[in-house]
């Protein structure tokens, strides 16, 4: 039994030393009963403006995680999410407004946008959606959805 133990804690220790350094990113997980759908936005630290990047639709399942950002995260950087299930909704506000930021989605399909403004959240499916502004710890982060 205790050279199986060593032996598996070896294995181990050789897995991890062969794969090298983790990827750091971001990660969700949906600690809710319901599926959900969640997107994400950055703010660069040099960005003047408007300038962001948003980008959705990521499914998770309930009780399960998910990489969302599988880059290293910029400490400089503020990162917002905005997500929604059959019944709940995780979203910023705008009596938060000094933390919570608007971004356009497009509730109809899978968007990525760059540099786009309210005046240019347009066409069909688009629409400005209040994310909420959460503190990330870089190079890694997770986030949880709970049930309130």
């Amino acid at each position: 039994m205790r050279s199986t133990l060593v032996a598996i804690a070896f294995a181990l220790v050789a897995l991890i030393l062969c794969h090298g350094r983790a990827v750091a990113a971001l990660h969700v997980c949906d600690a809710s009963d319901e599926p959900a759908t969640i997107a994400i936005a950055v703010l660069e630290p040099n960005a003047t403006g408007t300038q962001s990047e948003s980008e959705g639709w990521f499914h998770i399942d309930a009780h399960t995680c998910s990489r969302v950002i599988d880059t290293d995260l910029n400490a400089a950087a503020r990162y917002f999410l905005y997500a929604k299930s059959t019944s709940l909704v995780w979203r910023g506000t705008q009596q938060r407004s000094s933390r919570d930021t608007q971004f356009c989605t497009n509730v109809s399909t899978r968007f990525f946008y760059f540099n786009r403004p309210a005046s240019q959240c347009i066409g069909e499916g688009a629409e400005m959606q209040w994310f909420i502004n959460e503190p990330a710890t870089a190079p890694d982060w997770t986030i949880t959805l709970f049930a309130p």
